[in-house]
């Protein structure tokens, strides 16, 4: 009996220690290759276009009074203006090409839904510049901030 627990136990601790070793290695050997840097380009950035062509409308009395896409009040008497994509508070420098005036106004609605158009001006804007008769003009129109328009206002208004 005492012969069959020694060779129990020999069978156990030879089973651990087999455990124990390592395995030889089948895995093939992965070697890191370091490639040299590719040359540096100046990196790609999206400049939003700041610079707009087109024909302008206008609108006015009867949409006085109604909310705006951005969710004000529409007064057709306010320099304001409609774009299908330019966020809204964005301010344009508009000029009209056919007698070179030129308003501030600031986008706070959507639109103009007739094809062939760029934008939709208040009342007040179409009058300063001279369209307001003919209800539709070829327009330029710059994006500009705040604190411009507000500066070339004071300009005009200190003349």
């Amino acid at each position: 009996m005492r012969r069959r627990t020694s060779f129990a136990a020999f069978g156990i601790v030879s089973l651990v220690v087999a455990g124990c070793g390592t395995a030889p290695d089948t895995h093939p050997t992965v070697q890191v290759v370091e490639l040299p840097a590719a040359p540096s380009a100046p990196p790609i950035q999206s400049q939003p276009k700041k610079h707009f062509s087109g024909r302008a409308s206008w609108y006015g009395d009867a949409e006085q009074g109604k909310r705006t896409a951005a969710g004000e009040i529409f007064d057709a008497n306010a320099m304001t203006a409609a774009h299908r994509t330019l966020p809204f508070n964005t301010w344009l420098h508009v000029t009209n090409l056919n007698n070179k005036k030129s308003v501030y106004v600031r986008i706070n609605d959507r639109g103009p839904y007739i094809k062939g158009r760029i934008l939709d001006l208040s009342m007040r804007a179409a009058t300063e510049l001279g369209m307001k008769r003919n209800g539709v003009a070829p327009v330029s129109f710059d994006i500009v901030t705040k604190a411009e328009a507000t500066r070339a206002k004071a300009q005009v208004a200190a003349n």
